[in-house]
C-alpha cells in the first residue's frame, strides 16, 4: 500500500475514504475514479468497463477489478450479474438515509472539532482554510472547491483527534449524492456553511458547532426536496 497518512487516507471523496484496496495501483485506481465522480466525469448510473478504465488510467485489469470491488464493498458501485458495474444512483429516499446519517455525525465531528481546538496547534491551519472558502474562485473552480472540501474535513478530523469516529465518518456516501445534484446552490452553501462551522470551532463552542453542522445538512436537505418535487424522478441526470 502506498505511504500516505491515515488522515489523507480518510479524507478522500466527500467525507472521507477509510482503508484502501492492499495493492497501490488498485488504490490509485480508486481514488483516481472518486475523484473522477466528484469531477463529474463520471456521473451515478453510467457504467464502468474494465478495458476502457484500465486503458484510460494505464493500469491492468486486475487492478480495475481490485478496485471495482472496493467500491462496490463501500455502496459507491452497483454490481449487478450480467451487467457491467456502474456508479450507485441513489433514490431520492437512499440520499435522505444517507444525510440521516450524515447530519449527526458531522454534528459530532464539529463538537469535538471545537472541543479539542488548540489555538497554538490549530489556529493558523484554520485561518487560512476560512481564507480558502471564502475566495472569490473557488465557486467558480470545481478542481479547488474540491480540494478545499478536502481540507476542511481533514482539519476537522485531525482537530476532533477521534479514530472511531473518523473511521464511521469515512463510510458516508455524499460523493454519491453531491454527483448526482451538481447544482450551484448547493455548492454556494456549502461553502458558506462551511466558514461557519470554522469559527464556532475556532472559538471553542461545541454547542454553537454542532448547531453549525446540523444546520448545514439540513439546508441541503432541503434543497434537494425542493428540487425532487420539480422532477420526479428525484435525480440529476
Amino acid at each position: 500500500m502506498a505511504n500516505r497518512s491515515t488522515a489523507n487516507q480518510e479524507a478522500d471523496g466527500e467525507l472521507g475514504v477509510d482503508a484502501q484496496p492492499t495493492g497501490s495501483v488498485s488504490e490509485e485506481v480508486c481514488r483516481r475514479i472518486l475523484r473522477d465522480l466528484e469531477m463529474r466525469r463520471l456521473v451515478p448510473g453510467q457504467r464502468l468497463i474494465e478495458t476502457e478504465l484500465a486503458l484510460r488510467f494505464g493500469v491492468g485489469r486486475n487492478a480495475v477489478r481490485e478496485a471495482i470491488h472496493w467500491l462496490a464493498a463501500k455502496g459507491i458501485v452497483d454490481v449487478s450479474r450480467n451487467r457491467s458495474p456502474a456508479i450507485r444512483e441513489l433514490s431520492l429516499e437512499e440520499v435522505m438515509e444517507v444525510l440521516e446519517v450524515a447530519e449527526p455525525l458531522n454534528a459530532l465531528l464539529a463538537r469535538l472539532a471545537a472541543r479539542n481546538f488548540d489555538r497554538a496547534t490549530h489556529a493558523q491551519s484554520f485561518r487560512q482554510l476560512t481564507q480558502d472558502l471564502s475566495a472569490k474562485e473557488l465557486l467558480q473552480d470545481p478542481e479547488l472547491f474540491a480540494a478545499t472540501r478536502r481540507k476542511f474535513y481533514r482539519l476537522l478530523l485531525d482537530t476532533a483527534g477521534n479514530r472511531e469516529l473518523r473511521r464511521h465518518f469515512a463510510s458516508i456516501n455524499m460523493q454519491i449524492v453531491y454527483a448526482q445534484y451538481p447544482l450551484a446552490r448547493l455548492q454556494a452553501i456549502r461553502a458558506e456553511d462551511y466558514v461557519a462551522i470554522c469559527r464556532a470551532v475556532t472559538g471553542g463552542k461545541p454547542s454553537e458547532a454542532e448547531g453549525a453542522a446540523k444546520r448545514h445538512v439540513k439546508r441541503v436537505r432541503e434543497i434537494i426536496v425542493e428540487l425532487a418535487a420539480a422532477i420526479p424522478s428525484g435525480t440529476i441526470s
